[in-house]
């Protein structure tokens, strides 16, 4: 995913599936220095962090 669109979706007011790993997840924050974003699985309170590269809008026409 690119870094732009990462941001698009936190601030947007509607629900946009996203998924790491085939996971649901909840992006929480975008760290540009280091291309990474914090994620909350969908159903947990844990938060880690993964490459922007792997997550993916599903759905996304």
């Amino acid at each position: 995913m690119l870094e732009n669109r990462a941001l698009e979706i936190i601030s947007s007011a509607r629900f946009v599936e996203v998924t790491f790993n085939g996971q649901p997840v909840w992006i929480e924050s975008v760290n540009r220095n280091t291309e990474l974003a914090t994620v909350m699985p969908c159903g947990t309170d844990e938060k880690i962090d993964v490459p922007l590269a792997q997550l993916v809008e599903e759905n996304y026409q």
